[in-house]
């Protein structure tokens, strides 16, 4: 085989690599026609920011759900406050 050597192999490698920059870019700067771009493009991530109200109030009742059950969670005893329950009943 005819192989090149090294450094033109480098050579070569930085103006592909240059070339795919200058494309990305071109491609990255064109303004779509009449087509939208869907970003975002999870589904779920355009539907909380084309109803922000909605959104708002569902990240209000789950943060006072949780709210809610981590104050009205029974509380567990300490080990000493178990350690002197048990001592009070002997």
């Amino acid at each position: 085989m005819n192989e090149l050597p090294l450094e033109q192999q480098i050579a070569d490698l930085r103006v592909r690599l240059q070339m795919q920059r200058q494309l990305i870019a071109l491609k990255l700067a064109q303004r779509p026609g009449k087509r939208r771009f869907r970003y975002p493009r999870s589904t779920v991530m355009r539907f909380l920011m084309r109803h922000p109200t909605m959104t708002l109030n569902l990240l209000t009742r789950m943060a006072t759900l949780l709210v809610n059950a981590t104050l009205l969670r029974p509380r567990k005893p300490s080990h000493e406050e178990a350690d002197a329950r048990a001592r009070a009943e002997d």
